[in-house]
C-alpha cells in the first residue's frame, strides 16, 4: 500500500484524478446528477399545485443535497430560499438557509456559511423549534471542524451532545459523536477518532438510523480509520485484522449508499475499497472501483476539488519520479483553469517545468518556464531604476540584518548548549533520586516480605508445635477425668481450664498472626465469635457487640491482637467483678478517628486506684500504648464504668500537621 504524506483523503483523491487521466476523461460533465429518487422528487416540483405543496417539494428535493449536482442544488436552494422568504414558517426558512450553506460548503465558501448558521442561531431554540435547532447545529458543527476551528468545533459538539441527549434526539447524538471523530481524525489521533465513530455507529441501533449514518459518513469513516490504522500496526496479524474491519465497514457503506442513491458517499467509499485492495491480485477490480468513482464525481462536478486533487497528484508524481504522468495532470489541470474557474496558475506551471526537466524534455521545460515568466509580467509591473535602487537597498539592509542575525543565532546556540547542559544535569539528578526512592521502596518490600514470612512461619510453628502439645494435654485430662484416675475434681478442673485458655490464645494469636493487616470489621467478628463463645457462662447478663465503622482501618497483626486482648481484659474484669447485668461494647470508626468502649452498668470502681492496681489494668495500659491507642477508664453515672481506646487516624493527623 503507498503512503506519501498525504492524508488517506488525500491520497484516494489522487487516485481518483489518476483514474481520470488514464481513462481520457479530459473533460468535466456539465450534466446534473441523477438518481431514481432524485427524478421522482423533481417531477413533485414540477407538479405542485400551489406554493405550499411546492416548498414542501423542495425541502425533500434539496434533502438529496450529497447526490446533486453543484448547480442543481444551487437551482433549486435558491428557489426555496426565495419562497420562504414570504412564509411565516421558521423552519422552513431554517431550512432553506441550511440548504444554501450547503452550496456555499461545496462551492468551498465555508465562512460565509458559517456567519449565515451564526446569525439563525441567534433566532431559534431546542426547546421551540427542535427540527430547525438541530438541522443547523449539525451544519455548524460541520463548517467549524471545515474551517479548522478544531477546539472551537470539539467545544460545540460536546455541547450539542450533552443538549441532545437530555432531549433524547438520538439523531442528533450520532452526528455529534461522527464530528467529534472526524475533528480527531483532522488531529492524526487515530485511537480517539476511531472510538467516537464505533460510538456512532453504536448509538441508535435500530435500522431506521442506517440511512442517516452512512449519509453521515459513519461506516466510510471507520472503514477508513481502520485502513489507516493497519498502515500503522506492527504485526502481520493486526494488520489482517485491521485490513478485513475495513473492507466490511466500506462495503457496508458502498451497500447503503447504493440502495439509498447517495452519489457522494459512495465516491469516497469506492476511492477507499480501492485504496484498501493492497492484494495485486486485486488491482483490477480496484481500477473498476476507481472508475465508477470517477463518474461519480463527474457528476456532482466539484471543480475546485478536483484541481486541488490534480495539485497534489502532479507533485506527487513529481516527487515519485513519475515525470510522464506529472505531466499529463498538470496540463489538464491547467485546461481546466482556462475555462474560466479561478485559481492561481503558477504553481501548475512549476510544477509542469519540472516535471519536463525530469523527464529530459528541455523545449518544453523551456517553454513552459518561458509562459511562466510571461504570467508573472503579467501580474508584476517590470521593474523601473528606481525599483531596482530600493530593491538594492533592501538586499543590503537584508544583509546586515542576516549578518545581525546569524551573530544572534550563535549565541542562541550557545545559550541552548547551556541550557542542555544544565537540563542534563537536572535528569540525572532526577534520575538518580527516583532510583534511589525506587531502591528504598524495594527495600522496604523485601523488609515487609519478610516479616510477612516470618510471622507465618511462627504461626504455622504455634499450630503445629505448641498447638499440638496442648491439644495432647487437654485430652490426656479429659481421659485422666473419664476413668477417675484424681480424686481431687477441683484439680482436674483447673488444669482443663487452663489447658483450653492455652487452646484458646494460641488460636488467637494464630489468628492475627496469619494476615498480613486486619480490619476494623475483621476484629469486631472476632469479639462477636468471642462473646458467643462465653456468652452460655453467663446467662444472668447480656453481652452485646456494636459496630459503628463508617471508615474502615487497617491495623497490623500485632496491633490487632493487643486490641483484641484489651477487650478480652475488660470484658472479663466486668464479667467478674462489675455485678453488671448489661456489657455493651461498641466498635466505631470515621475518617477522624477510631474508637472502642466496652461499657456496664455495675458498681463502678474508684477511677485513681483502677489506673495503679493490678496486672491487668497495667497490662492493657501497656497494649494500648504498643498498638497507638490512648487507653481511658471512666466511671458512669449512677453506675457503671467505661473503658474506651481511642486514636485520632493518620490521614487526619497528616493534614493537620
Amino acid at each position: 500500500m503507498v503512503r506519501s504524506k498525504f492524508s488517506n483523503t488525500d491520497f484516494n483523491l489522487i487516485k481518483i484524478i489518476l483514474s481520470v487521466l488514464m481513462i481520457g476523461a479530459c473533460t468535466i460533465s456539465l450534466v446534473q446528477a441523477q438518481t431514481h429518487k432524485i427524478d421522482s422528487l423533481r417531477k413533485n416540483v414540477a407538479n405542485a399545485a400551489n406554493s405550499l405543496q411546492k416548498v414542501d417539494a423542495l425541502l425533500q428535493l434539496c434533502e438529496e443535497f450529497q447526490s446533486m449536482q453543484i448547480d442543481t442544488l444551487f437551482h433549486y436552494a435558491s428557489q426555496l430560499k426565495q419562497m420562504t422568504n414570504a412564509e411565516t414558517d421558521q423552519h422552513q426558512k431554517i431550512m432553506a438557509d441550511v440548504f444554501m450553506n450547503e452550496w456555499l460548503a461545496r462551492k468551498n465558501l465555508f465562512d460565509s456559511a458559517l456567519r449565515i448558521c451564526n446569525e439563525d442561531a441567534k433566532k431559534i431554540n431546542y426547546l421551540t423549534n427542535p427540527g430547525s435547532y438541530a438541522r443547523m447545529s449539525m451544519q455548524k458543527c460541520y463548517l467549524l471542524m471545515r474551517t479548522n476551528k478544531r477546539q472551537e468545533a470539539l467545544s460545540y459538539a460536546y455541547h450539542f451532545l450533552t443538549e441532545s441527549e437530555s432531549r433524547q434526539d438520538t439523531l442528533s447524538q450520532i452526528y455529534c459523536k461522527y464530528i467529534i471523530g472526524a475533528v480527531y481524525r483532522s488531529m492524526q489521533q487515530t485511537e480517539s477518532a476511531l472510538q467516537w465513530f464505533n460510538q456512532a455507529e453504536n448509538t441508535g441501533i435500530n435500522k431506521e438510523f442506517n440511512e442517516k449514518k452512512n449519509d453521515f459518513g459513519v461506516y466510510l469513516q471507520i472503514g477508513g480509520m481502520y485502513n489507516w490504522r493497519a498502515v500503522a500496526d506492527s504485526t502481520q496479524q493486526d494488520i489482517t485484522a485491521d485490513s478485513g474491519k475495513s473492507i466490511y465497514y466500506l462495503d457496508q457503506a458502498i451497500t447503503y449508499s447504493r440502495r439509498f442513491e447517495n452519489i457522494a458517499v459512495l465516491a469516497r467509499a469506492l476511492c477507499m475499497k480501492a485504496d484498501a485492495l493492497e492484494d495485486p491480485g486485486h488491482l483490477s477490480l480496484a481500477d473498476n472501483y476507481l472508475k465508477e468513482a470517477i463518474h461519480l464525481y463527474d457528476q456532482l462536478h466539484d471543480t475546485l476539488s478536483i484541481l486541488n486533487g490534480i495539485t497534489a497528484m502532479s507533485d506527487y508524481y513529481l516527487s515519485s519520479g513519475q515525470a510522464e504522468k506529472g505531466i499529463k495532470a498538470c496540463l489538464q489541470g491547467i485546461e481546466i483553469v482556462k475555462r474560466g474557474f479561478n485559481y492561481p496558475l503558477a504553481e501548475l506551471y512549476w510544477t509542469l517545468a519540472q516535471c519536463y526537466k525530469n523527464a529530459g524534455n528541455y523545449k518544453s521545460y523551456g517553454e513552459t518556464l518561458t509562459s511562466l515568466i510571461n504570467l508573472n509580467n503579467v501580474t508584476y509591473k517590470k521593474n523601473s531604476e528606481q525599483d531596482l535602487a530600493e530593491l538594492n537597498a533592501k538586499y543590503e539592509l537584508s544583509k546586515k540584518e542576516a549578518f545581525i542575525a546569524k551573530q544572534k543565532l550563535e549565541i542562541l546556540h550557545k545559550n541552548i548548549w547551556d541550557g542542555f547542559a544544565i537540563l542534563f544535569i537536572l535528569i540525572i539528578a532526577a534520575a538518580t533520586y527516583i532510583l534511589f526512592r525506587a531502591n528504598r521502596a524495594r527495600q522496604k518490600k523485601a523488609l515487609r516480605d519478610a516479616e510477612e514470612k516470618e510471622r507465618k512461619r511462627i504461626a504455622a510453628d504455634l499450630h503445629d508445635n505448641i498447638g499440638a502439645y496442648a491439644s495432647a494435654i487437654s485430652a490426656g485430662i479429659d481421659e485422666i477425668e473419664s476413668k477417675g484416675l484424681i480424686e481431687d475434681s477441683s484439680s482436674v478442673h483447673n488444669l482443663k481450664s487452663n489447658a483450653t485458655e492455652i487452646i484458646t490464645s494460641l488460636r488467637d494469636t494464630i489468628w492475627a498472626f496469619n494476615k498480613e493487616s486486619i480490619s476494623l470489621t475483621g476484629i469486631s467478628d472476632r469479639v462477636k465469635t468471642y462473646t458467643q463463645k462465653i456468652q452460655p457462662a453467663y446467662p444472668q447478663v447480656f453481652i452485646g457487640v456494636e459496630e459503628d465503622i463508617a471508615k474502615e482501618k487497617k491495623l497490623s497483626p500485632v496491633q490487632a491482637l493487643h486490641v483484641f486482648r484489651i477487650i478480652q481484659e475488660a470484658l472479663q474484669n466486668a464479667l467478674r467483678h462489675s455485678n453488671s447485668n448489661r456489657i455493651l461494647i461498641v466498635i466505631s470508626s470515621n475518617d477522624e478517628s477510631t474508637a472502642i468502649s466496652i461499657e456496664d452498668n455495675g458498681i463502678g470502681f474508684v477511677a485513681d486506684a483502677a489506673l495503679y492496681a493490678g496486672n491487668g489494668l497495667n497490662n492493657m495500659k501497656s497494649r494500648a500504648a504498643e498498638s497507638g491507642f490512648q487507653l481511658s477508664f471512666e466511671k458512669i453515672s449512677p453506675g457503671g464504668t467505661k473503658i474506651a481506646l481511642f486514636r485520632k487516624n493518620e490521614q487526619t493527623k497528616n493534614n493537620k500537621n
